[in-house]
């Protein structure tokens, strides 16, 4: 559900983008906006068209054999190791050492760290320093952020009552944080907080951190 970058060859400052089915399919504006946050760090961007799904919802779905097909697929479109994988904000940070992207973003915002990002890949420090350096943004503290908004893939499928209960307590936390914006890193936890909120007819919005970092076109500094 994290669109990655992949096959990153530092000399030549290069990057393929690998954009996930719910992206490509329901926010294609997030990978817009993570094209030209890359372009405006000096990163050439490519996408491989012969991309396609990467397995996972088959591999979720115990479906094994059929997700591996898929995934050597992918394998073989970018023609890259895991070594050389990196999620946005991962390869922002750590890879091209920046934190100031020059974005700009007018009152509260507040952070759910999705399931799949900070317990599957230990990644949270790197989208926390970027959201830390926007520039009239104000950080609300999610209570029991680290919590799952009840989404998991085929979870809120399989389990909906489950998911529902996990949803609404997620969405009363980010009442409780009193921000008007969530920001995740996940389109599928995105979608899910969002469906739940119009159902609900509650005001707040969820955007993925790749269009709040699209909010300036001034040039970034490094993280030193």
């Amino acid at each position: 559900m994290i669109p990655r970058l992949l096959a990153y060859n530092m000399r030549m400052r290069t990057a393929q983008i690998l954009i996930t089915c719910l992206v490509d399919t329901f926010f294609p504006e997030i990978g817009e906006a993570m094209v030209r946050i890359l372009r405006r760090a000096g990163v050439d961007v490519d996408f491989p068209p012969n991309q396609t799904c990467c397995g996972q919802p088959p591999f979720n779905a115990g479906l094994r054999t059929e997700a591996r097909k898929i995934a050597e697929h992918s394998v073989q479109a970018f023609e890259t190791a895991a070594a050389r994988t990196y999620e946005l904000t991962e390869y922002i940070v750590d890879i091209l050492q920046l934190t100031d992207l020059g974005a700009r973003w007018e009152g509260p915002l507040a952070y759910h760290p999705t399931c799949h990002l900070h317990r599957g890949l230990a990644i949270d420090r790197q989208p926390r320093t970027l959201l830390s350096e926007i520039r009239g943004a104000v950080l609300r503290e999610l209570p029991e952020a680290e919590d799952c908004c009840g989404f998991g893939g085929i979870f809120s499928v399989e389990h909906p009552e489950l998911a529902e209960a996990m949803l609404i307590r997620k969405i009363h936390n980010l009442e409780e944080s009193g921000s008007p914006t969530l920001v995740v890193c996940d389109a599928g936890c995105l979608m899910h907080i969002q469906g739940g909120l119009h159902r609900q007819k509650k005001p707040q919005k969820v955007t993925h951190i790749a269009e709040i970092l699209d909010q300036s076109q001034r040039q970034p500094s490094n993280a030193d």
